[in-house]
Order: C-alpha cells, then sequence, then structure tokens
C-alpha cells in the first residue's frame, strides 16, 4: 500500500502474502512478502517482474546475544553504562557512552 501510494506504484497487496522466518546461521528473522502468483507490478514506473512464491525481502531484524552486541558496540568505540533485561534475558536495553567518557 504505501509503495503504490509513495512511488505510483501498482501492487495488489492481496497477491502476496507475509511471512517471517528465522535465520539461525545469521542470528535475524527475514520478513517478506512472497507473490501468491507470477505477476508484474509497476513501480517508479519500472517493471518488476515476481514468480510465484518469489519473496520481496522488506526486513531483516538481526537479534545479538548480549556480548555479541557489546562485542559489536565496542568496535565501534562505545561500551556500556547499564543494561536492562526481561526477567528470562530474552530481551534486553542497553545504555551505551562512549569508550573514552
Amino acid at each position: 500500500v504505501r509503495l503504490n501510494r509513495d512511488l505510483a506504484g501498482n501492487f495488489d497487496p492481496d497477491a502476496f502474502a507475509y511471512t517471517a522466518q528465522w535465520q539461525p546461521e545469521h542470528s535475524r528473522i527475514a520478513m517478506a512478502l512472497v507473490s501468491r502468483q507470477a505477476q508484474t507490478v509497476q513501480l517508479a514506473g519500472q517493471g518488476w517482474s515476481f514468480a510465484a512464491g518469489e519473496p520481496l525481502i522488506t526486513e531483516y531484524s538481526v537479534k545479538y546475544a548480549p556480548e555479541a552486541f557489546l562485542s559489536l558496540a565496542a568496535s565501534a568505540s562505545w561500551r556500556s553504562a547499564g543494561r536492562w533485561s526481561d526477567p528470562a534475558g530474552d530481551l534486553s536495553l542497553h545504555l551505551l557512552v562512549t569508550a573514552d567518557s
């Protein structure tokens, strides 16, 4: 719907199904719209063809263990100044500060 509105598309939302799949090898969730049929859509004056079952990836949501996240943050010169977590430890919020703070 947004592509139709913002980029003069002619996508039929009912011609796509939403999927979300966990990809453990990348520690991420891949979200996609999967074409229910062979079709060609127009977007910004250009045609885009989809085979039946072909995904249009809309988002990757990467998930990090706290240690992996802090290592990634450190590689960008950040360090942890606090962490809050749900009781199971599945979700967390990190307060980062510059490494020289």
